[in-house]
Parts: C-alpha cells; sequence; structure tokens
C-alpha cells in the first residue's frame, strides 16, 4: 500500500507541476523524430506544371541542427540551381530554421547569372502539431505548411503543393 501510495503521489505531483511540459517535451521529441534525416527531391511543381528526376533534382539533410539543401530544375533550355546551408530550432510546439547562405544559378545557353541573396532574414518560425501519425507545421497562417507523415515530406505554400521529398536515411 505504501508503494502504490507513492505512486499516486508522484503521478499527480507530475500532472498537476509538469503535465504540460511533458506534452511539449512529447512535441518537441515528435519534430526532432519527423523532421531529422535526408531527403531526395520526388516532385517540384512550378508555374502549374509538375517536375520530376531527371528534370529536378536535390537532396535535403536536416541534421544535429544543420540544414542544407540543394535542387536543380531544368526547362525549356534553362536551368536553374540553388544550394544553401544554414541552421533549424527545434522548440516545444515549434521549428524555425534559417540559411547563412544562399546561392541562385540560372543557366541560359547564352549565360550564367548568380545571387547570394538570403531568400528572408532571420528563421522562418512554425507552429507545430500532430495529427495522427502526420507531423504538421504551419508558417505564418498557412503562406508555407510542411506535412510529414513517415517517410513523406510535403512542402506546400498557400494551399499549393510545392516540393514533395523522400526520406532516404534517418
Amino acid at each position: 500500500m505504501g508503494r502504490a501510495w507513492l505512486f499516486r503521489a508522484l503521478f499527480l505531483t507530475a500532472m498537476i507541476g509538469g503535465g504540460p511540459a511533458f506534452a511539449d517535451d512529447a512535441l518537441s521529441y515528435a519534430i526532432r523524430k519527423g523532421i531529422e534525416g535526408t531527403w531526395i527531391l520526388e516532385e517540384w511543381n512550378l508555374e502549374g506544371a509538375v517536375v520530376r528526376p531527371p528534370e529536378a533534382t536535390g537532396r535535403l539533410s536536416l541534421h544535429d541542427d544543420a540544414i542544407v539543401i540543394m535542387g536543380s530544375r531544368t526547362r525549356f533550355g534553362q536551368t536553374k540551381s540553388f544550394f544553401a546551408y544554414g541552421s533549424y530550432v527545434v522548440g516545444e510546439s515549434s521549428w524555425s530554421y534559417g540559411y547563412g547562405a544562399y546561392n541562385f544559378l540560372q543557366e541560359t545557353p547564352s549565360k550564367i547569372s548568380i545571387s547570394k541573396e538570403l531568400p528572408w532574414q532571420g528563421l522562418r518560425r512554425f507552429q507545430a502539431r500532430t495529427e495522427g501519425d502526420k507531423l504538421i507545421l504551419d508558417y505564418d497562417g498557412g503562406k508555407a505548411q510542411i506535412v510529414i507523415s513517415g517517410n513523406d515530406f510535403i512542402y506546400n505554400e498557400n494551399g499549393t503543393l510545392v516540393r514533395r521529398w523522400k526520406r532516404i536515411a534517418p
């Protein structure tokens, strides 16, 4: 009886004093477990056209709070490529990332242009939630959304699929 009473007291103390922290820890664990890995591009949607390998290729690496991404797509004799690296932060109920360097190259048969301008300054913060086996990360009221389910990673902007990735390594 003494142990049962102690267990109940510890359980109630944890629920009253630390319940939300346990839930937040579980969500931050789900965020990290969901996003971390090495991903390969399966599909890139541009201006209403679906582009897949070999016309579009890409890799995304999310490991140890570092992000490295590269992508390239070719259409109508024009190739656009980008290469970027930066960092990410897993919060109690959020995931944020930003780039320290970003290079965008545009190639045509006659010229190459390069831009090193960051797409945004600082970190983009996504609010996290889970729905069943899905991890859903929302940015700025739906301007961008990431949905991860198992080894599938979908990136949407304004409700439209932009890129689909497949996890190839944890």
